[in-house]
């Protein structure tokens, strides 16, 4: 029974030999410890699968990857340095908004031809113009014509007064609909008896203020003396 045995397991085919697969001529990039490594590794994978040589451990392509790497890390670095640029030009551009305002504001500060009434200064006109070219000139100086709000300011700008003056008040766009100009409606009220009566042949269609302190409207193209106001940016 014994020699049945070995004879059966003799008649048994025997497996060939599987060698190692060949190394890489060339190791690219690699130093000799690192192909050492590398071999073992194989080596030792060769000896636990029975597929037999696993490519995972095929030497790894560095310079491709590399090259990858590079690429990727200067497009990255275009794209923020073009991002800085339009930042900076921004921020630059914020500064300089910023020193023109704080410039108007100091000059602003020494223009000793406004006069403060509670948080708006006023500038008292020494030349005659028309309503519209009275308008145009408040708004050179970023100002308007001057708005009655209450009989305190409207006293405080007669105090001054040496004749009449334009008002910031008119119904050009719509007869007999007064506003002030910056479109507010109006509410206080200060007019001569009978006025506003529109007379003259082309309609009149501005305010003037008197020096009583009542007011009147004439035609716009009249020469007028005007007070222009805004608010105290001087802080």
């Amino acid at each position: 029974m014994y020699s049945n045995t070995i004879r059966r397991e003799a008649d048994l085919p025997c497996k060939p030999w599987r060698s190692l697969p060949p190394e890489p001529a060339e190791q690219s990039g690699l130093s000799t410890e690192d192909t050492s490594v590398l071999s073992e590794l194989r080596s030792q994978n060769w000896s636990s699968t029975n597929d037999g040589y696993d490519a995972s451990l095929a030497p790894f392509n560095f310079t491709e990857l590399e090259t990858s790497v590079i690429t990727k890390l200067k497009s990255l670095e275009q794209r923020f340095d073009e991002k800085r640029k339009i930042s900076l030009q921004k921020i630059e551009e914020q500064l300089l908004r910023i020193e023109r305002k704080l410039n108007r504001k100091l000059q602003n500060c020494r223009d000793t031809s406004w006069q403060r009434f509670q948080t708006n200064v006023y500038y008292f006109s020494d030349t005659e113009e028309n309503w519209d070219m009275a308008r145009k000139t408040c708004a050179d100086h970023d100002s308007h014509l001057v708005i009655i709000n209450s009989k305190q300011e409207q006293d405080f700008v007669i105090q001054t007064l040496k004749n009449s003056i334009w008002l910031g008040l008119s119904d050009t766009e719509k007869e007999g609909t007064w506003h002030w100009v910056d479109g507010s409606p109006l509410k206080e009220r200060s007019w001569r008896k009978g006025e506003p009566n529109n007379g003259g042949n082309n309609g009149e269609d501005c305010a003037v203020l008197y020096k009583e302190g009542k007011w009147n409207d004439i035609h716009c193209d009249k020469r007028v003396k005007f007070v222009c106001e805004k608010e105290e940016d001087c802080v």
